[in-house]
């Protein structure tokens, strides 16, 4: 969830500008525990008559999380170089290590991630927010679809992994392990909002808002974008994970992985502001329609285990 599209600002502004911040986030946090708490405590692979085509639908979805991260980091390296060829090299550099990396399997991507994140939030405090003001404007609005649609987005893309993390894990530990995980993503969603508020960034054709509330010069710049590197960074290893399930790993199966790594890499030559525009918000509202089709059927008509002879 800490990926390029949120660290950069763009996602948040996206989903929650024009809102009441406060209001949308405990709105947000509150979807995303009972999210995360019902996938990663539901069997769906033996309790679901659904499971196989919505999560064949959730792998594929996460080939436009890839285009974005993608798109991302040709952005960082076309600010960085303000060369075109350079930033594409870089851009399917970073493309063939994230298909290297896949092959070490779940174990391979948590160990990524338990490097990285910790990284990320790190830095985002003492290079973001610690320096600029924070500001709370109380509007009174919320915008319920766009906050299904975030939300949907997260829970859908990420259930790949959320189902493998829950796997075996006692309720109480997935009911803490959502409630953490939500209210730090909730947090970091207000002050990412507060901040852009309190400096006036008009943030709507940025593709990079909170590199706006950085210096330009200095340490702080080149920390932010390490930062933002390695969300990208993580995101893509998560949702390229999730696309190489799809296929095993015979020869046909590693030649189709290569096409959808190219499929990625070719919807990525949109802009970053594009995929999050309209893509992002339209994979989000029919991922939490699906997760709660998943949610309806599990309480209304459950699978009955098969009778041992």
């Amino acid at each position: 969830m800490l990926g390029a599209g949120f660290l950069s600002g763009r996602e948040v502004y996206q989903f929650f500008s024009g809102t009441d911040p406060l209001l949308s986030v405990a709105f947000v946090f509150i979807l995303l525990f009972l999210g995360q708490f019902f996938i990663l405590s539901s069997d769906f692979e033996k309790k679901s008559r659904l499971y196989k085509p919505i999560i064949a639908i959730s792998y594929l979805g996460n080939i436009f999380i890839m285009s974005g991260m993608l798109s991302c980091i040709n952005t960082i390296a076309l600010t960085a170089f303000n060369s075109r060829s350079l930033s594409t090299a870089i851009t399917i550099g970073v493309l063939i290590v994230s298909n290297l990396i896949q092959f070490s399997g779940a174990g391979g991507l948590k160990r990524v991630n338990l490097v990285l994140v910790p990284i990320i939030l790190i830095t985002l405090i003492f290079v973001v927010f610690i320096p600029n003001k924070i500001t709370y404007v109380s509007s009174g609005k919320i915008a319920p679809i766009s906050c299904l649609s975030y939300a949907g987005l997260n829970l859908f893309l990420g259930m790949p992994i959320l189902m493998i993390l829950g796997k075996n894990k006692a309720k109480t530990t997935s009911f803490f392990a959502a409630m953490l995980s939500s209210a730090v993503l909730a947090v970091l969603i207000f002050l990412i909002y507060a901040s852009l508020s309190g400096s006036g960034v008009d943030a709507l054709y940025s593709d990079i808002p909170l590199l706006n509330l950085i210096n330009k010069h200095g340490v702080a710049v080149i920390c932010y974008y390490f930062v933002l590197t390695f969300g990208v960074l993580t995101t893509l290893f998560s949702a390229h994970y999730s696309v190489f399930q799809i296929l095993d790993n015979t020869f046909i199966g590693i030649l189709y992985k290569i096409l959808l790594s190219i499929t990625a890499f070719l919807i990525s030559r949109l802009s970053f502001l594009n995929i999050v525009a309209y893509i992002y918000p339209f994979i989000g509202i029919i991922g939490g329609i699906l997760i709660i089709i998943l949610v309806f059927e599990q309480a209304f008509f459950p699978k009955k285990p098969l009778k041992s002879t």
